[in-house]
């Protein structure tokens, strides 16, 4: 408030109050009536949304102060507003409906180039055609690493009477931007859910970023809405040489520094090694499947006993028809094959691994308190479960019959694995809580 009253002093606009939000509309009214307009910008305003101390009637006050005066917001966040509030009753106000959504994206190539030429022209320092490559592979069209890649070009000429740069030169520009941009790039990475981190280090580190990205659709034009990858020469790439450098030196476990993923970390510390071994990562993966088959089995049979009590497999084959007949019949070939063993459970035993995500699919209202990716994301959770549960269905058989499978798919099911365990986790915890 202090600082818009002084960018308005010159008005001869003033309001005192001690309630600001009644001090910031009489401001605005004043200006108003005065025949002047407001544009208010916020950056990052996702702080503002997450800030308990921001309320439903703030949020009221400025769609209030927008539809009533001559006052206009503009806002940046990495997020749709919408997904970054602190309380569901924020996320759902009418404020929202006032903006219309830019998403912001890379530079076009024109664009680009005069970012980087003209501020350093004005100050009377020409940058040659090689040193503007040196720029567009370090930073891409993106024009933050542009500015920073610039301005390492720009001190370098500076301080040598405007030379042009060698090609030793050039190593020294490219040390001194990655070790800038480092913490940027790993702010992008904190930022991504686990399958759009997935998407980005598969495209990254692989020759055919479409095989690599298959089944990832959505991950891919999330990414490329946020300017993280381009389509180029028919493959998807990330916007730069040096991110693609930065994901490629990552290690390769979980695709993200293994000690910043939760999920994975507790798998690779459950099967005792930290080290990722290339020839015995197959069986890791087959391993996490395994446990985590396993768990599931266990966790719908005690939920279906809370649902249904004791008798829940009767229940069940009313429910589900189909699946209960095919289970059925998986358990008498077994029984013909191995006459002496009894068995049990006929449902959970028997039933395919995806057929076990179906389940919980289609009793979403009855599972979705249990597997929260997101809170408050209802139906996302539920898309995100059946993606994870179909990332490991797709790697389950090949590994199950020795065949190979690419690294970037085992990753990817190993990850799912690891989301799967700790939705599994944190229900446990809750549970034992409450």
């Amino acid at each position: 408030m202090q600082a818009l009253g002084d960018s308005v002093s010159a008005l001869g606009v003033k309001a005192e109050d001690e309630n600001e939000e009644e001090a910031l509309e009489m401001l605005v009214e004043q200006v108003s009536e005065m025949g002047y307009g407001l544009v208010f910008f916020f950056d990052e305003f996702e702080s503002i949304t997450q800030n308990q101390n921001f309320d439903e009637q703030f949020f009221s006050r400025l769609r209030h102060i927008a539809t009533t005066y001559n006052a206009a917001f503009v806002t940046s966040s990495r997020e749709d507003l919408s997904r970054l509030c602190h309380t569901s009753a924020i996320a759902q106000s009418p404020f929202f409906n006032v903006f219309t959504k830019v998403d912001l994206q890379l530079l076009k190539e024109e664009e680009a180039i005069s970012l980087i030429c003209k501020p350093a022209e004005a100050q009377g320092i020409h940058f040659t055609d090689q040193e503007v490559k040196l720029v567009f592979e370090l930073a891409g069209r993106h024009p933050f690493f542009i500015q920073i890649a610039c301005s390492h070009l720009f001190e370098l000429k500076r301080t040598r009477n405007h030379a042009i740069v060698s090609v030793t030169d050039f190593g020294q520009i490219r040390e001194q931007f990655l070790a800038e941009a480092a913490d940027h790039f790993d702010y992008c990475l904190r930022h991504l859910d686990d399958s759009e981190r997935t998407a980005l280090c598969a495209i990254a580190t692989s020759s055919r970023s479409d095989a690599a990205t298959s089944g990832m659709n959505s991950e891919v034009k999330a990414l490329k809405r946020k300017g993280l990858v381009v389509q180029q020469d028919g493959y998807l790439r990330p916007f730069s040489f040096s991110l693609r450098e930065f994901l490629q030196g990552l290690p390769p476990v979980s695709t993200v520094d293994v000690r910043q993923t939760t999920a994975v970390v507790d798998e690779v510390e459950r099967l005792g090694n930290t080290d990722y071994d290339e020839g015995d990562y197959d069986g890791r993966v087959w391993h996490a499947i395994l446990s985590l088959d396993k768990r599931l089995r266990l966790f719908l049979k005690q939920r279906f006993e809370s649902k249904w009590g004791t008798n829940w497999e009767q229940q069940f084959e009313k429910h589900y028809v189909d699946m209960y007949q095919g289970c059925l019949e998986r358990q008498q070939k077994d029984a013909r094959a191995f006459p002496l063993y009894e068995r049990q459970d006929v449902v959970l035993e028997y039933a395919y691994l995806g057929e076990l995500g179906k389940l919980i699919e289609d009793d979403w209202i009855f599972f979705r308190e249990v597997f929260e990716f997101k809170q408050g994301q209802g139906k996302a959770n539920k898309q995100s479960l059946h993606q994870k549960v179909e990332e490991i269905v797709r790697v389950r058989n090949p590994l199950a019959h020795g065949r190979s499978v690419p690294d970037t798919e085992l990753r990817r099911a190993h990850v799912s694995c690891n989301d799967l365990d700790k939705q599994l986790d944190m229900w446990g915890r809750r549970k034992g809580e409450s």
